[in-house]
């Protein structure tokens, strides 16, 4: 879906300054994106956790949650 909006805005829409100003799938991806970028981050900081302290499991049961 990102590489759509690029696509569309700076290939297709080249020297059209207006076309920048159309969202098209931004509102549905970004959102996604970001869950999907929190969702790798909060895995690596419980391997983190486990690999440094493994009786700490249960931590990476809250941060996972």
């Amino acid at each position: 879906m990102n590489a759509y909006d690029v696509f569309q805005w700076f290939a297709a829409g080249f020297g059209n300054a207006v076309k920048i100003q159309d969202p098209l799938t931004s509102p549905v991806n970004t959102p996604f994106m970001g869950s999907i970028m929190a969702l790798v981050v909060q895995i690596f900081f419980c391997y983190r956790i486990f690999i440094i302290n493994r009786s700490a499991w249960w931590w990476c049961l809250i941060i996972g949650a």
